[in-house]
Formats: structure tokens, sequence, C-alpha cells
């Protein structure tokens, strides 16, 4: 087969991957805001001194917002185990374990749990001031989804935080600072890590094929003329497949990658 035939095939997998990971990104927006809704509806029907309204300011809150949590992080692990097995049944347990490995100390689920914390913080921040400055319910859900991925430019929060009054974390702190490099939007956070992890999984499904298909290696393309140094050291160079998959190289790489046989290098 000529290697034209390879990158035609890699260019449409590349594109049936980035297909899944934006069903992934849709389906996360959808369930952020509903979530938030439902959090949203707790808050404002508990009756708690807007000063003092924190998830935890007692034990019936805190029950049914961890509830919530724990079920909306659960539905974000089925959408992502789904399409990062997706067609590929047959690789379905190596997928798996392939998303359950540790990188750098830990992997996909604690990760994702650390992510749905900080929802959690956020979304009690946001509720906080909106009770604080006496915002409708109506008005506050329409801001949370406005400002799904920037929530501390929120008005409803900026003009809260402004009282310098009320128990929520973030509103105290004036937003959440994770630090240089880190989103402090939850979204953001839980899309980043489901798109890399769906991406990472098809990738690894690929080089699965390549090796039961007789291959010795494979070679990396770019898929876009989007700068990016990593990428470009490793276009168009032969891996073996002795040294794993080693694509996507970061978040939103869009490198494919071609088998190379025996017969091909002959």
């Amino acid at each position: 087969m000529a290697q034209i035939d390879y990158i035609s095939q890699a260019k449409a997998y590349l594109r049936e991957r980035l297909s899944a990971e934006i069903s992934f990104q849709n389906n996360l927006e959808t369930l952020i805001e509903e979530y938030a809704y439902k959090l949203t509806d707790i808050a404002y029907a508990a009756n708690v001194p807007p000063n003092m309204f924190t998830f935890d300011y007692n034990g019936t809150i805190k029950k049914a917002v961890d509830d919530l949590i724990s079920e909306m992080e659960q539905l974000i692990i089925y959408i992502t185990e789904t399409l990062a097995v997706a067609t590929h049944t047959n690789n379905k347990d190596k997928i798996l374990a392939r998303i359950g490995r540790d990188i750098s100390g830990d992997n996909f689920y604690g990760r994702l749990d650390n992510h749905t914390d900080t929802y959690r913080k956020e979304i009690e921040g946001l509720v906080a001031a909106g009770l604080l400055i006496g915002a409708s319910k109506a008005k506050m859900k329409a801001s949370m989804k406005q400002y799904v991925r920037t929530p501390y430019l929120n008005p409803i929060f900026k003009e809260a935080t402004k009282l310098n009054q009320g128990k929520a974390e973030v509103l105290v702190s004036k937003g959440l600072h994770l630090g240089v490099g880190i989103s402090n939007s939850a979204f953001n956070s839980i899309n980043t890590l489901g798109r890399y992890t769906i991406g990472d999984a098809w990738m690894y499904d690929g080089y699965l094929d390549m090796d039961a298909q007789g291959a010795i290696g494979y070679i990396g393309h770019r898929g876009s003329s989007f700068p990016c140094q990593e990428c470009d050291d490793e276009a168009n160079r032969f891996h073996s497949l002795s040294e794993g998959m080693i694509y996507p190289l970061h978040p939103n790489c869009v490198c494919y990658i071609t088998p190379v046989f025996r017969n091909d290098i002959i």
C-alpha cells in the first residue's frame, strides 16, 4: 500500500477522533450548566442568611450538594469512557486501562475528582454572590450560562466581591487562584482533561491496531500549521512500536501517525 493511502486513512481517523472530542465538550457544557442550575435551586431554597451561605452550612445542604457533584462526576466518567472506546470495542479493556494509568503522580479519575471539587467551590461562590446582592434565581442561572468559561468575570460575582461579605471560599478570596498555567474555570479544566484523555485513547487504539497488523513502528505528522516546537521536533520521525504511543504530545495536539512496515524500509 502506498504511503499516501496511509496518510489519507490517518487524516480520516483524526477527523473521527476530533469529532469524539467535540462531542465530549458539548456534552460537558450541557452537564456543567444543568448541575449549576440544580445547585442554584438548592441554594435559593435553603433560606440561609446570604452572608452566611456555603454548601457546608448544614448537613442537609451538604449532602444534597455532594450527591449532585458525585452524580455529575460519574456522568462525566461515563461519557469520557464511552467516547474513548467508541467503536474500538476489541481494544476496550486495554483502552480503559490506559485511561487509568498514572501520569506524573495522578490519573484521569484523580484529576477529574480534583476538578469537580473546584467546580463545587466555583458554584458555591457564584450562588453565594447572587444571594448577597439579591439577584433573582433566573438572573443567576442566565449569568452562569453566559460565563461558564470565565466564572469570575461574572458581573454578579464581581459586584458581590465589592461588599467584602460572605463565607464562601472563592467569594472571600475574590476568585479561585490555582497558579500560573492552571485554568480558574472548572469547565475549561475538565474539558481539557476529557478531550486529552479521549484523544490519547484514540491514538493508543491506532497504535494497538498497527501492532496487530505487523507494523514495526510509526511516523508522526503535523496536523495543523499552529506553531509548536514540540510537534515540529517529533514530526516526520520514525518511532519504533517498542517506544509506545507518544501522541498526543500535549492537550489540543492534532498530529497524526502513519504505520511503518518492515517492507517499507527494505
